[in-house]
């Protein structure tokens, strides 16, 4: 690495640290005087808003990281226009796409982290700190009450009294699903069990549900369901063709209570819970699937974001001259401003179903992300 890139580099990471810092503890002091309420209300002592403020840390790092990378790098690239650093290395024959090769690597980097941490951190930390909020994981309890999961696909309907994902127990389960007869042709059957555990197989890939205590239903194909038949009674069954594993269920339960956008975001699935649930619901008809499938293409295109916030200030606060520089970081705090409310209301086109998911998601991207990299282009 040349000394000139270990030199804009530092420049930009000292203010990038002080910005992460300062919007880590501004949002987690703001958000500790909203929920202490609920915290001490549940019993969370010392160690639970601790351990509350530490699962919240991933989430809070993915609202401020954009932001802050803004803030940093309007405030180092000022510094070397003010300096005139800027002249002197375009005077050294630096072009200018030499000069922002270190913020555009930053801005792809932040960008991995940013995405690795929307899937692996993010959604963990978000449902150990709600459960800590409710006081569910200071009991050691997480049980959810009358679950409803719907397989479209392969036309399976669970409805479940309570299910707990610890354990992975179901309480009453009540499933009906199709198999094939000794001919080959297809009927329904309607299964009432007890209960139910999830039983991993051997060699530890997938499992099989165990059902104690069943009724067995078996409906012919051309039988009307008000004809109830005989049903066969099994102290333990197991079921190859309930394929649905309890992360599907899981899924199912956060993902059916999405009334907008934005409990959708709340949510903080990764990619293979949402998918997951896509593959198995593929009615493009239904509202709450487009709302799905927004998410699914914001969450692929937000690590974008950190790239095209580089591009977006980069022509504006490389302006020489005391004047232009004030001028510039006032002009591309503006435009920031408005690729993040273009975002917001072409997510919220894509929810209702105006425009197609993938194209509300990238639309911001595509277009300020054009317009930077045209506008550094006439600088060079």
């Amino acid at each position: 690495m040349r000394l000139l890139d270990r030199y804009i580099l530092k420049e930009l990471m000292i203010p990038l640290f002080f910005c992460l810092a300062g919007g880590l503890i501004f949002y987690t002091t703001f958000d500790l005087f909203a929920t202490m309420d609920d915290l001490r209300e549940n019993e969370a002592g010392l160690w639970g808003v601790i351990l509350y403020n530490l699962a919240r840390m991933p989430e809070v790092l993915v609202l401020i990281l954009p932001p802050a990378l803004l803030l940093a790098l309007l405030y180092a690239i000022s510094n070397h226009a003010r300096y005139n650093e800027i002249v002197a290395m375009r005077a050294a024959g630096i072009t200018i796409w030499r000069i922002c090769a270190p913020y555009l690597l930053v801005g792809a980097v932040l960008g991995v982290g940013l995405f690795y941490l929307n899937e692996k951190w993010v959604p963990a930390g978000a449902r150990l700190a709600q459960s800590i909020r409710r006081g569910v994981e200071m009991k050691g309890i997480q049980v959810y009450q009358n679950v409803n999961f719907s397989n479209t696909k392969d036309e399976r309907i669970w409805s479940i009294e309570e299910y707990d994902s610890n354990t992975k127990h179901l309480t009453r389960p009540s499933v009906e699903y199709y198999s094939r007869n000794s001919s080959g042709e297809r009927e329904l059957n309607k299964l009432i069990a007890a209960e139910a555990e999830w039983r991993p197989l051997v060699d530890g890939v997938g499992g099989i549900w165990e059902f104690h205590d069943v009724q067995l239903f078996r409906y012919g194909r051309e039988s009307a369901i008000e004809q109830i038949p005989v049903p066969e009674r099994w102290s333990v069954l197991q079921v190859p063709e309930l394929e649905d594993t309890p992360e599907e269920i899981e899924s199912e339960i956060f993902i059916t209570g999405f009334d907008s956008f934005k409990s959708a975001r709340k949510a903080n699935l990764n990619l293979k819970e949402i998918s997951a649930y896509l593959v198995l619901h593929p009615d493009t008809d239904n509202a709450l699937v487009t709302r799905v499938k927004t998410l699914y293409y914001a969450r692929i295109a937000s690590p974008f974001t950190c790239l095209i916030v580089v591009l977006v200030a980069l022509p504006f606060s490389l302006q020489s001259g005391r004047r232009n520089v004030f001028a510039g970081v006032a002009s591309s705090i503006v435009i920031c401003f408005c690729f993040f409310l273009l975002n917001e209301v072409s997510l919220a086109l894509g929810e209702g179903g105006y425009i197609p998911p993938w194209l509300s998601a990238w639309l911001a991207n595509i277009l300020f992300g054009m317009g930077g990299f045209i506008a550094v282009r006439k600088m060079a």
